[in-house]
């Protein structure tokens, strides 16, 4: 009797084990779940964010360095001239109108910098990412070049009908990290609303409203600030190949819900988001698909017109790698911890690399051909200028509608281009490519006879008047030789 008792008793106390660990699992996945739904709130709002700020052609993004400290180039004034801690005057002690700087002292002006960033082991965010928009530009009739009389100052509008707008140079960058979405941003007002609709600032950031050159705790003592770029990832001002920060640090935010209609909202997590800009980085997987092309060959004459690589052997902790530069497994990285795979003899120093340059490097962007001046897909020379078929032009020469030119009939000289004809396309599929009707002109007596406006292919210029007078790209006008 006793024996039966005793397996009851062993029995029930295993079932009572069971389902006490099968209850701690359960509350542990479903706090798990919950974490992940956090955290895909983040995301979704952080891409919110680029969706609102960055989705135009002429959104600008940039690293915080590049704003901070303070400063107005046109003007040359602010903290970056100025300060007696690190400002360029401070520094150019050889020239006494300070316009340039010794190599010791742009040594001693970037050591100065980088002091400020780093703030007495209280360290600045460099790495946050801001949006400017590129769009905003006072519309100016004329060139102000031509007709300095245009200058008055008129009111910004985005993307006005002449090309010759002086862009708008003193926006509120919008910071892309947590906290920062609770508020709105007009770029061409300045208006600063929050998330009721209420205006909070005009022409300055609301208290709240978090900027890159405010410090933030140590996440080690203010546990409502954590690393989302940590040790195993990037490297502190000391490691770093830039001598600044590399981990990023941000607020995370209260998520709050009420149970019950009337009651107060009852904390049930947090999220972060910190957006990174792999537009600045160097793609390390890039190789050069033309290393082994022959000296003359079209492969050899396409490896010169552009860089095909980075050159990332010259970067700061690279210089000991072994491996093949032009190696095909490059192609196969995705993420910069894998980079130190790649090294045989020295994996411990490149891996140590990779973290020093974690936000010089990327395995992985791309880019599109876009206009950030104007909006829309930058139009390609490239048909005209390398082109096969007929009607080509003499080297050197364009075709446009006006006869009567050495060129040749129709047909006006580049300044400083030379080219065998051969090279030369032709120039009415430019014309189709972007858009351009045809223009027929008189029978064809020479090379390139009028097919089409030059200066609507290579200057944008208001609809109904004559087409301005060709100009190449440094705005020197094209005078018919």
């Amino acid at each position: 009797m006793l024996a039966v008792l005793a397996l009851l008793l062993v029995l029930i106390l295993s079932i009572a084990s069971v389902l006490n660990v099968e209850t701690r699992a359960s509350a542990t996945g479903k706090d798990l779940l919950l974490a992940r739904q956090n955290a895909l709130l983040g995301l979704d709002t952080a891409i919110s964010q680029l969706q609102q700020y960055a989705g135009k052609d002429q959104a600008v993004t940039f690293p915080a360095t590049t704003f901070f400290p303070t400063k107005d180039v046109t003007n040359g004034s602010g903290d970056l001239f100025d300060s007696p801690r690190f400002g360029y005057r401070q520094q150019a002690r050889t020239a006494r109108r300070g316009t340039y700087l010794t190599p010791a002292e742009r040594s001693g002006w970037d050591t100065a910098l980088k002091d400020w960033w780093n703030n007495n082991n209280q360290p600045r965010n460099p790495r946050w990412v801001g949006i400017m928009d590129a769009s905003l530009r006072v519309d100016r009739a004329s060139n102000p070049i031509t007709a300095p009389a245009a200058l008055a100052a008129q009111v910004y509008e985005t993307n006005p009908a002449t090309q010759f707008g002086e862009p708008k140079r003193d926006q509120l960058p919008v910071w892309l990290v947590s906290g920062n979405e609770r508020f709105h941003i007009d770029q061409d007002t300045g208006w600063v609303t929050d998330s009721s609709g209420t205006r909070v600032g005009e022409g300055q950031y609301p208290a709240d409203y978090q900027t890159p050159d405010q410090p933030l705790s140590d996440p080690a003592a203010d546990e409502s600030v954590l690393w989302l770029v940590g040790s195993g990832s990037a490297t502190p001002p000391q490691g770093a190949a830039d001598g600044m920060e590399g981990r990023v640090k941000v607020r995370k935010q209260r998520l709050e819900v009420s149970k019950n209609p009337g009651t107060a909202p009852v904390l049930t997590g947090h999220y972060a988001y910190w957006v990174g800009d792999e537009s600045t980085k160097a793609n390390f997987a890039v190789r050069d698909p033309y290393f082994q092309a022959e000296p003359g060959s079209l492969d050899y004459r396409n490896r010169l017109q552009v860089p095909q690589r980075i050159a990332w052997e010259n970067l700061n902790g690279f210089q000991t790698a072994t491996f093949d530069i032009n190696d095909a497994k490059l192609q196969n990285i995705s993420t910069s911890r894998e980079i130190g795979l790649m090294e045989r003899r020295n994996t411990a120093e490149i891996k140590e690399a990779a973290r020093a340059n974690f936000h010089a490097l990327t395995t992985f962007s791309k880019s599109l051909q876009t206009d950030t001046a104007l909006g829309g897909l930058k139009k390609d020379l490239t048909v005209f200028f390398e082109g096969n078929g007929g009607n080509h032009a003499r080297p050197g020469c364009l075709p446009v509608s006006s006869a009567g030119s050495a060129c040749g009939r129709g047909q006006q000289r580049v300044p400083g281009f030379h080219a065998e004809p051969a090279s030369l396309g032709r120039f009415e599929v430019l014309a189709r490519r972007t858009g351009q009707r045809r223009r027929r002109g008189p029978a064809a007596t020479g090379h390139g006879a009028g097919v089409c406006q030059l200066p609507a292919l290579l200057r944008r210029h208001a609809s109904g008047g004559p087409a301005p007078v060709p100009r190449d790209s440094h705005d020197r006008a094209l005078e018919p030789v």
